[in-house]
């Protein structure tokens, strides 16, 4: 009987580094421990099986099946007793259901007796900032880290875990054991990604010679602080790929310059991130982990990020600087290399998720929701989700045809890609107009446009909106049910 391990992530937890070793070190694995890290889907450049979320991502399941197929064929050559799959992407629950319904549906003759899903989880705030140095490197994120929100409904983990139970209900049902095996990863600890699947979720003592090798895997660095505001400033004048070139080429003048900037976050926006969070992360480690809620700021942390705080306003000139000489050479390099293209100043937007979208939201308030989603993959209008405090609320498709979107992208043929949300249509569960009423009048509630394949917001003009407020529209306008 096969024992399945799928892990899912999170980005930025030390995924790429376990990916990497488990990709290394496959025939040890399968010789020592009889585990099958599957060579089938394998994304060579990445470590992981990234042609399964990518297959389902664009409707190929026939392609999805496929694979499934190939990789049972695969596990039934070797002695394995564990098979391990990676994707981060499949931490998205629009390509995980897919995934998870084909295997079901292709393993009835396969004996696999448990289906266990690894994740692992960071403390809001330091995912948040490590996700926008990512995304600023490779997606051509432009906006400050203030209004950047990455998925606001997987970050409330208990939720997201709860979400995960019942996706699994619904594809495995009682055919198979399941398994969700949630690793929190301490916000004030050295933690080791690789070692910690080997011990909590592998559970093997590697030999002396694997464990010494095991703080080896530092894959993917982040950019520091100076070159990743330097790139999000660069990116709002210029499209260029491919990205590693920037990132190769920040990473020297990181490696020569003195980064004196550790942190993007003020302490207050840590607060309040934590703050929104807290009761989420309560339930998540009480009723997961059996502990109290670890992902706090100690006083420690507090008084030095203040620290930190003081130390940015006293050498605000010197910092500047040092973002400054690093964009003038980004600008340099692309005004003398093919691929770089300038973007009009006045057209500026995120450019997020897979790299054929763009969007911007031009109004966001009281009368209602407009702004524009464009998909350069297709002719088809995209799909838009309101979320309130990650709550999905609203789906609506672009009815519009905006010729200043048209215009500027040079397309030939004049794309639906504007829409409008009013009040009116939005129906509010009852679940949620409690929680309005429960909670501070004057809280500024997170109201997001998600472009609903790729699940990435959309920036703009977002006018502050309370939950006052929303109640007051909610009145006259919102339907409550």
């Amino acid at each position: 009987m096969i024992r399945f391990i799928l892990h899912i992530g999170y980005p930025k937890t030390g995924t790429t580094s376990l990916q990497k070793f488990l990709c290394e070190h496959r025939s040890y694995l399968i010789k020592r421990h009889k585990i099958l890290y599957p060579k089938t889907a394998l994304d060579k450049a990445s470590f992981s099986h990234f042609l399964i979320p990518a297959s389902i991502q664009i409707n190929r399941l026939d392609i999805t099946h496929s694979l499934v197929q190939q990789m049972l064929r695969e596990i039934d050559d070797t002695e394995a007793k564990t098979v391990v799959l990676s994707s981060e992407f499949l931490v998205y629950p629009n390509l995980l259901k897919p995934f998870l319904t084909v295997l079901n549906s292709s393993v009835k003759t396969f004996p696999i007796n448990s289906l266990e899903i690894a994740v692992y989880l960071r403390r809001q705030d330091l995912f948040l900032e490590s996700t926008y140095k990512q995304d600023v490197k490779e997606e051509e994120v432009h906006s400050p880290i203030s209004s950047y929100n990455w998925i606001p409904m997987l970050l409330y983990y208990d939720r997201f875990l709860c979400q995960l139970k019942q996706l699994l209900d619904e594809t495995v049902g009682k055919k198979i054991k399941t398994t969700i095996i949630p690793r929190p990863i301490p916000p004030r600890e050295r933690f080791n990604t690789v070692a910690d699947f080997i011990e909590n979720v592998l559970q093997f003592v590697p030999s002396s010679e694997i464990k010494a090798k095991l703080n080896q895997y530092k894959e993917n660095p982040s950019l520091s602080c100076e070159s990743t505001l330097a790139l999000c400033r660069f990116n709002q004048c210029f499209s260029f790929s491919p990205r590693n070139v920037l990132s190769d080429l920040l990473r020297n003048v990181d490696s020569k310059r003195k980064n004196i900037l550790r942190y993007l976050y003020s302490t207050q926006q840590r607060i309040e991130i934590l703050d929104k969070y807290e009761k989420s992360n309560i339930r998540f480690f009480k009723e997961w982990i059996g502990s109290t809620n670890l992902f706090t700021l100690s006083l420690s942390e507090i008084d030095q990020f203040k620290l930190h705080d003081e130390f940015v306003k006293a050498n605000h000139k010197k910092i500047e600087e040092e973002i400054e000489i690093r964009y003038k050479i980004l600008e340099k390099f692309a005004k003398n290399v093919t691929g770089a293209k300038m973007i009009p100043q006045k057209f500026t937007i995120s450019k997020y998720g897979w790299n054929n979208f763009f969007g911007w939201i031009d109004y966001c308030g009281e009368k209602g929701i407009s702004g524009w989603i464009l998909d350069l993959s297709t002719q088809r209008p995209s799909t838009v989700v309101l979320t309130i405090e990650g709550y999905p609320v609203l789906k609506k498709t672009a009815h519009i045809i905006r010729r200043d979107v048209n215009q500027l992208y040079s397309q030939k043929r004049e794309l639906i890609t504007g829409f409008q949300i009013q009040w009116q249509e939005v129906i509010l569960p009852k679940p949620m107009q409690i929680y309005l009423k429960s909670i501070r009048p004057d809280k500024v509630l997170d109201i997001r446009i998600i472009e609903d394949k790729s699940k990435k917001a959309i920036f703009g003009n977002y006018k502050p909106i309370t939950a006052k407020m929303l109640l007051s529209i909610s009145n006259s306008a919102i339907h409550i049910h």
